[in-house]
């Protein structure tokens, strides 16, 4: 006799209990496992390229700057030089020979709008170059002197001296002139600043460029001529700059055409005045040392006989 090993019933020889666990027990022996499922086939991984080898460093572009970044030889020293931009100076150049010829064509209305545009850089170049054509003039000037003078032996005046003083002058009397303006604009009130006053400046400077090279001219052929025609040209140049400056002046926002009459007045007077002073207090730095120290003999002379006496 058998008996379930489940439910304990009896059972005939070879004969399988139908409870549900000996039912459960039998389909689980029957049915096969599953076979199980096949690993994934891991990727390939890559082989790792190598990092290719740095390039060696550029020298040096021809004809730019060269920066050195390690340590230097001692007592080797290096210089960075930057070149001006040759386009940029090329341009500055053509606008102030546009500016020349336009001003000179029409000095009313072409000097009033180049005030009212108030270019710092073109300004500052004409009035170098007025300062340069003054220059020109003095140098021309001690030639002429030095050459009347041969017979007086070692006294002899220099050309370059004259030539670099009248320019440092030139320059100076031309910030005195754009101060004074500037000042006058203030006290009257016009909408103006210190770049339109030295835009005003430069416009004088135009009118008087050409009028200075003929007196120098002048002043080659001879000293006669110079004196003569020359000097009067010179001093005329100056008067006809004031008088371009009435027009040029109505460029400033806030200047009214009877306003700019009586500024200009104004300014030239005490430009002149101002001129004047500077001009005898400076003249004795054209004279030759010797000259200047007999001066000095001459002045502790007269103080000692004013002393004694």
């Amino acid at each position: 006799m058998a008996f379930c090993k489940y439910c304990g019933k009896q059972l005939n020889e070879g004969q399988a209990c139908d409870c549900p666990a000996s039912l459960a027990a039998a389909g689980t022996a029957q049915t096969p496992n599953p076979a199980p499922a096949p690993a994934p086939t891991p990727a390939p991984v890559p082989a790792p390229t190598p990092a290719p080898a740095p390039a060696p460093a550029a020298g040096p572009a021809q004809g730019t700057t060269q920066q050195t970044t390690g340590q230097q030889a001692p007592g080797q020293t290096t210089i960075n030089i930057t070149l001006p931009d040759k386009e940029k100076v090329t341009a500055t150049a053509k606008n102030a020979w546009d500016s020349i010829i336009g001003i000179l064509k029409k000095p009313a209305t072409e000097g009033a709008a180049f005030v009212a545009r108030a270019d710092l850089t073109l300004s500052i170049c004409l009035i170098v170059i007025q300062a340069v054509c003054s220059a020109l003039f003095g140098a021309f000037f001690v030639g002429k002197v030095n050459g009347l003078i041969r017979w007086a032996g070692e006294i002899k005046f220099s050309g370059i001296k004259a030539f670099f003083l009248t320019l440092l002058f030139s320059v100076i009397f031309s910030a005195i002139l754009m101060l004074l303006f500037w000042l006058t604009g203030l006290i009257t009130k016009m909408k103006t600043n210190w770049k339109q006053m030295l835009a005003l400046v430069a416009v004088r400077s135009v009118v008087l460029v050409p009028l200075i090279l003929v007196s120098a001219l002048l002043m080659l052929i001879s000293i006669f001529t110079g004196m003569l025609v020359g000097f009067p040209v010179f001093y005329g140049a100056n008067l006809l700059g004031m008088l371009v400056l009435v027009s040029a002046i109505r460029g400033v926002e806030g200047c009214s055409d009877n306003k700019a009459v009586y500024v200009v007045f104004v300014v030239s007077v005490i430009f002149m005045m101002v001129s004047i002073w500077l001009g005898l207090k400076e003249a004795p730095a054209y004279l030759p040392s010797s000259i200047r120290e007999g001066m000095d003999g001459l002045r502790m002379l007269d103080s000692l006989m004013n002393n004694i006496f």
